[in-house]
């Protein structure tokens, strides 16, 4: 079974349609992916001048390490604001047997 010159012609006609937007498509990837490539390089020297690397195990850890920190901080001032609270009582509890 032959196909006419006229099928032939619109199924070429429609493949070379698909082509072109398959080649758009190809040129606006590259493109993003060319706009992410500089974006990835800016943010990567910003890690390395803020946090002195861009190394992604390397700022985990250090966010794991910073958060160590801060529930250390927040422990020993919930402890010291608990010591405050005690030491008001005590001058309140004296002041009254003051009175």
């Amino acid at each position: 079974m032959n196909r006419s010159d006229d099928e032939i012609l619109k199924e070429l006609e429609a493949l070379k349609a698909e082509y072109a937007k398959l080649d758009k498509k190809r040129i606006e990837t590259a493109t993003h992916l060319k706009s992410r490539e500089e974006q990835l390089k800016e943010l990567k020297a910003k890690a390395e001048a803020t946090y002195g690397t861009s190394d992604l195990n390397q700022l985990r850890d250090l966010l794991e390490k910073w958060r160590r920190e801060n529930e250390e901080k927040v422990k020993l001032y919930r402890e010291h604001i608990e010591e405050i609270k005690e030491k008001l009582k005590e001058l309140e509890g004296g002041n009254e047997s003051g009175r």
